[in-house]
Parts: structure tokens; sequence; C-alpha cells
């Protein structure tokens, strides 16, 4: 509801601040487990970044989104598909368009498609992008299997201790990275001088984990890699 509504109920168990998707996707989630739950947004429509307003006649983008959890068996397809919403899904190839005064530099939409572009990149070194890329997806595979359980995710219970024993076979390609930072793993793979690699990876921590790669935690920013090719 509009901020400045007077209709909100006497009382609530959650208060969400902002109707982005991820205001849109707590509150009703939070009401799917039957939360008395109150969504305010300060402009007139849910969106948040990815909304658009209006100044002086001229419509503007309110900043650069991309939209995640569309896939097959993922968060937002879920809801689409139960409540039936009127919501059609048109998958964009390439995914992302990186300007800079040196030229253009295009995100296809399939994972296999990057790392052959990466590789093929003039003087790169083909083996090692390959190599990265390999260590990179197995890295993904475990976090990302991670946050589609939030039960796993601290605060944790009892039940989250014992499945997270059952997992750490799983969690062996993380230790190595613990406490790295994503340009210290680009360094390991003798990857720093490859310059389409490294705008690319400046790119994606700016849209995903919003610092650099020097900044970036290893483990959380190769999970992040995938982000263009799991349901985006």
């Amino acid at each position: 509801m509009n901020a400045d509504s007077d209709a909100l109920p006497e009382t609530t168990d959650v208060l969400v601040i902002g109707a982005g998707f991820g205001g849109l996707a707590a509150a009703l989630k939070l009401s799917e487990l039957g939360a008395r739950v109150v969504l305010c947004e300060a402009l007139n429509y849910p969106g948040g970044c990815a909304s658009t307003f209006t100044r002086g006649g001229y419509r503007f983008e309110a900043g650069a989104t991309l939209f995640s959890g569309l896939g097959v068996g993922q968060l937002f397809r879920g809801w689409i598909d139960r409540y039936d919403l009127d919501v059609e899904v048109d998958w964009l190839d390439p995914v992302v368009e990186i300007r800079t005064p040196a030229g253009r530099f295009l995100v296809p939409a399939e994972r296999e498609r990057l790392v052959e572009l990466l590789s093929n990149a003039p003087g790169a070194p083909k083996e090692a992008v390959v190599k990265f890329f390999e260590r990179q997806r197995a890295v993904a595979d475990v976090i990302w299997a991670l946050m589609d359980r939030p039960e796993l995710i601290p605060p944790f219970g009892l039940r989250a201790w014992w499945s997270h024993t059952l997992r750490l076979k799983r969690y062996l390609p993380l230790l190595p990275l613990m406490g790295r930072s994503l340009d210290s793993v680009v360094r390991e793979h003798a990857l720093e001088d490859h310059a389409a690699l490294d705008l690319y990876l400046r790119s994606l921590c700016q849209i995903t984990v919003q610092c650099p790669p020097s900044e970036a935690e290893a483990p959380f920013a190769l999970a992040t890699m995938d982000y263009y090719f799991r349901g985006t």
C-alpha cells in the first residue's frame, strides 16, 4: 500500500518497507506462512529499482536492475505458476551489454558461451580460463543449492546443524577460498591481465555484491558469476 494510505490495519506482525522485488518476495512469503503483513511503498507502484518514474513529462528508469528467480523451480517462477499471475517471461540474449570507451562486451545467456567467448579473446590463456570457470562452477553449485534452503541459513536450529554436518563434504571447494578476495583467485589462475575477464568481473561485482573484485569475498563473488544463468 502507499505510505500515505490511511487504510493501515490496527495490528500487524511484520512491516515491510519498500515494494521492490525483495520487499514483495518477503511480504508474500511471510503472508503464506500466516503472518499479518503490511507492505509500504513511497511510490504509487511497486518495482523498486526496476520501476520507472516521470519528471517534467519525461520517463526515467529508476536503476539498472536484473530480476532473478524466474527459472523452473525458482522462487518467483513458483509464485507466478501458483497464483496464475499474468506475467510473461521473455529471456534476454545477451543478458547484459557492458559499454566502455574501448568498446562493448556482450554477456550471453548461456554460461558455456561466456567461457568460450573469454577463452577465445585475443591473447587469452585458454586453459587457465577454462580451469578458472570449472572452479567457479563448483563453488556456485554449492552456494546456490544452500541459498535454495533458507532453513540452512543463520540463525541455526539443531536440525540445520545436523543438515550442515551431513553436507560437509560438499563444502570442501569453499574452504581454500575463505577470507580471500575474488582478485586473489583471479591472480592464482594467472588471469589478472585478461582485460575482457577483468571488465566482466568488475561489472558483475558492482551489480551483485556492489564492491570491486578486490573487496568481494571469493566464495560469494564466484557464486554470483552464475547470476546471469540461473533464472535471470
